[in-house]
């Protein structure tokens, strides 16, 4: 397991103390999971594979997380992909688990190697929602035309960072050059599919 939250944690582009921050826990415990010289208590492994988006078995390595079953999985068209930057997707065809990365565009395979968007010619799958992980577009993002017709729309950042996604994605109305929530926080036309996505609904 410990090489497991160091890969998970590094594709994300996150250090130590983000991550220890982002688990509520110190940045030493972390360090010490990842040099297998200590093992999370059972709420922190829980806490660790919901904010990875991953499961115990892929998590404790009992398994190599090959999916034997697709009704634990739902499958996702490559337009999808920005909005879920860092999160673990399945290629069918070469039967892996990658990492999403949203802004450069590619999926990260834990070799270090990345295959871009544009050359994924396999079903690509991923987790359903569960109650413990936050709402997330449904369906197809909407195209940049498509935003104009609407009065309010869910948005997913693209971003690197999992804490302000969290923070940011969520139903903005929308105006003729940006989309805004009640908050204040705005997401402009002229950056879309750039820094957000915007679906005509929530999971």
């Amino acid at each position: 397991m410990d090489n497991r939250i160091k890969e998970l944690r590094l594709a994300l582009q996150m250090n130590q103390t983000q991550l220890a921050d982002a688990l509520n826990t110190s940045k030493t415990s972390v360090n010490l999971w990842e040099q297998g010289r200590r093992l999370p208590p059972v709420e922190t492994l829980l806490r660790i594979a919901t904010f990875f988006h991953v499961s115990l078995d892929y998590l404790l390595r009992r398994s190599e997380a090959r999916i034997e079953s697709k009704d634990l999985t739902q499958q996702i068209d490559v337009c999808q992909l920005p909005a879920l930057h860092g999160a673990p997707v399945w290629l069918e065809r070469q039967d892996i688990w990658v990492l999403v990365d949203g802004i450069g565009q590619i999926l990260r395979r834990t070799d270090g190697t990345a295959i871009p968007f544009a050359q994924i010619d396999e079903p690509v799958w991923g987790m359903p929602p569960v109650f413990a992980r936050p709402l997330t577009g449904e369906g197809m993002p909407l195209t940049r035309n498509e935003i104009s017709s609407f009065e309010e729309l869910w948005v997913e950042p693209i971003s690197p960072d999992p804490l302000l996604r969290n923070e940011l994605r969520g139903w903005y109305t929308v105006y003729q050059r940006y989309a805004a929530n009640e908050f204040g926080n705005r997401f402009y036309l002229d950056r879309y599919g750039a820094t957000w996505l915007a679906f005509e609904d929530s999971l």
